[in-house]
């Protein structure tokens, strides 16, 4: 075997030794790129599937106290993805792991780990943002599944506890009239390898099953409706983790999950029934700590998720059945991940401008192996505030991707407190282009984005998604801070609401996380308020707990802002995401007005701190006796609900230049006495004072 190195200067990703037979690249590689990424959940993520516009994220590890979940993300713009909904696994499995799922005709299907009665899980998600259970399949024999795999009709499953496969018939599934439980298989296939089976792949009536420590095991079930699954061929293996066949079903990738685990590529050849294998190329990463982990084909191109190596992707020759190298991703851009840490899974179906992976630490990630047309970044970072007077000026670096920019076509374009966008032309200097912000009055909010145009006639957009999408500043000089509350006194503040347990109290959080309690406060002073501080019973129930502030003044403040830092989760107990958080504002007291709602779902419930500001006049006119209140609540069906608040904060903008008068030194008072006694005479005299300079 020799050593093949790729070209670090053509790959956006990692850059590896590989020890492999034929893993040569391609020249030149292609350029991978992100598109977008969604994070929002504090344990480990599992693998990764697709539908519609849609992604579905498993996950892997789970948080203390909380259920196993679901992510359903919305991709249909996938620059920024969003949360559409979690589903979190029901009783009596909420506490299982569900790693891998599937997603096929309107239907989720969710493989069970752990043991326990209940083996998959069907689920409608033919609403997304609404996804309900509906059949629970129930086994003689299977307590425990890592994998399924639905194809015309039919669901395979994999038992992760002993070496067999079954196949449930759903042709005739109705989602409309589903049964609860489906209890029977149509075959269960035995002696699938010696310990478990991991994973399966069905593709072009071959069953393909990794046997773990047993190796490849194909079966024929082109007639599976009436013949039961055959067993037509195997190879050696040992920690057999995952495989993929070509389309062409001439070749398969089995990946061995270990320490210093690859790939390997075999030749099927079908004699007249059974089938033989040949291995045509290998590939394992020099370090023998990084693991392979998922593969995946279209046609002869092959995605496998490489753990600590990210996305790696190839094209299989369909002559020779060499690897050849076609595109990398890391995925530990994010994060430096070490161990089993890393990309768990990849999904290239919808293309290869719209990849999705998942990433065990930062979640769903997508990127692109077209290569962006044109890179457009920020060397000085985004302005976040802007002279009113005007002035302010936007650094933009624009990098050609596979085409070039047109240099006299950047544009700047701008908008004030929502108004129409106008652009002005940007102007190379030295190494970027420079844009300049419009004056606005102090207090206002300008929009603005970036466009280029290339060579080729394509316009490109940062962000990506303008102008609906688009980057914002505040006019101002300065937000100073004129109130600050950490809540390490609590004089004034009021607890309130008909809650029967959890009530806000002040304190150091004394909790462990378990009942979605935050660790620690937020700012590091100490002390918060937060729900119900008690280790392990974290919790609201019963009704409604109100915190209410003292009056602050801000009638003397120009143009006050409120920020403050919450923490929110109702991602527990029985009847999760059921329950929301508001937050109001009172000028008086008397009349409330509401800054924000969070929950009932989203990516905010489920635990961490959040910083948020409002500019107080959008909501009340300021005035010397302004409230907050905070309510948290538990109501029907009860859940476990925790809030806390902390880093409470009211500024002030500055909006004018501050000018100093200078104290005029012995000079400068001797040119004054000098100027009185002369126009005291009749005669004014203007003197040459430019030699007068300020000491």
């Amino acid at each position: 075997m020799r050593d093949v190195r790729s070209n670090c200067a053509l790959i956006v990703g990692v850059c590896l030794a590989w020890t492999a037979g034929t893993a040569v690249a391609q020249n030149p590689p292609v350029n991978a790129s992100l598109v977008g990424s969604w994070n929002g959940y504090a344990g480990e993520y599992g693998d990764v599937w697709g539908d519609g516009d849609h992604a579905y994220v498993g996950s892997f590890t789970l948080i203390d106290g909380l259920p196993g979940r679901v992510h359903i993300v919305d991709i249909s713009d996938p620059t920024t993805p969003t949360l559409a909904n979690t589903y979190f696994l029901p009783s009596p499995n909420e506490f299982r792991s569900p790693q891998d799922v599937k997603v096929a005709n309107g239907l989720l299907f969710i493989g069970l780990e752990s043991g326990g009665t209940d083996v998959v899980l069907i689920v409608d998600v033919r609403n997304p943002a609404s996804p309900a259970l509906l059949t629970k399949i129930q086994l003689p024999g299977f307590f425990s599944c890592h994998n399924t795999f639905y194809d015309n009709g039919f669901l395979y499953v994999v038992d992760s506890a002993n070496p067999q496969v079954a196949v449930v018939d759903l042709r005739t599934y109705n989602p409309d009239f589903a049964p609860a439980t489906i209890t029977s298989a149509l075959w269960t296939v035995t002696n699938v390898g010696t310990v478990f089976v991991h994973d399966i792949t069905v593709r072009n009536g071959r069953l393909y099953a990794a046997g773990w420590d047993s190796g490849l095991f194909v079966y024929d079930v082109s007639d599976v409706a009436n013949t039961a699954p055959a067993l037509i061929g195997t190879t050696g293996g040992n920690n057999t983790h995952a495989m993929w066949p070509t389309d062409d079903g001439n070749f398969v990738v089995v990946g061995e999950e270990r320490g210093g685990g690859g790939i390997k590529v075999y030749r099927i050849t079908d004699n007249a029934g059974s089938l033989s294998f040949t291995q045509t190329d290998s590939l394992v990463l020099s370090d023998d700590a990084f693991s392979v982990h998922n593969q995946l084909m279209i046609g002869n191109r092959l995605y496998v998720s490489w753990y600590q190596a990210g996305l790696q992707v190839f094209d299989v020759n369909s002559l020779t059945g060499a690897l050849e190298f076609f595109a990398s991703y890391d995925t530990s851009t994010f994060a430096n991940t070490g161990g089993f840490a890393g990309c768990w899974g990849a999904y290239p179906m919808f293309g290869d401008d719209r990849v999705l992976l998942s990433d065990l630490e930062e979640g769903l990630v997508i990127v692109s192996l077209q290569g962006p047309l044109l890179t457009i970044s920020y060397p000085d970072g985004l302005v976040d505030m802007a002279d009113p007077a005007g002035g302010t000026q936007l650094r933009v670096a624009i990098d050609a991707g596979n085409e070039t920019p047109d240099p006299n076509s950047a544009l700047l374009f701008t908008a004030i407190d929502g108004g129409p966008f106008s652009s002005s032309p940007m102007i190379f200097d030295v190494d970027a282009f420079v844009g300049t912000l419009p004056a606005a009055p102090c207090g206002s909010t300008i929009d603005y984005y970036v466009s280029v145009d290339t060579m080729g006639g394509t316009t490109v957009t940062e962000p990506a998604d303008a102008p609906t999408g688009f980057y914002s500043a505040l006019a101002a000089l300065a937000l100073t801070p004129a109130i600050t509350i950490n809540f390490e006194n609590t004089i004034g503040w009021a607890v309130s609401g008909n809650a029967t347990d959890g009530q806000w109290e002040a304190g150091v959080p004394a909790g462990d996380g378990t009942r979605g309690d935050p660790l620690s406060d937020f700012d590091g002073s100490g002390q918060c308020y937060l729900t119900d501080n008690v280790i392990g019973n974290s919790d609201v129930d019963g009704g409604s707990t109100v915190l209410t502030s003292p009056t602050f003044n801000l009638s003397g403040l120009t143009d006050p802002f409120v920020s403050y830092a919450r923490w929110y989760s109702n991602s527990g107990g029985a009847s999760p995401q059921q329950d929301i958080f508001v937050v109001e504002i009172s000028a008086d007291g008397a009349v409330w007005v509401e800054l924000e709602t969070v929950g009932p779902s989203g990516p905010e419930v489920a635990g961490e701190w959040f910083v948020k500001t409002f500019k107080v006049s959008d909501f009340i006119v300021p005035s010397s006796t302004v409230q907050l209140r905070f309510t948290a609540s538990d109501l029907d069906p009860g859940s476990v609900v925790e809030a806390a608040v902390d880093a409470l904060e009211f500024s002030a903008l500055e909006c004018e230049t501050v000018v100093v008068t200078p104290i005029p030194t012995v000079s400068q008072w001797g040119l004054a006495v000098m100027a009185l006694l002369t126009m005291a005479a009749g005669t004014l005299v203007f003197r040459a004072t430019s030699t007068h300079t300020r000491a």
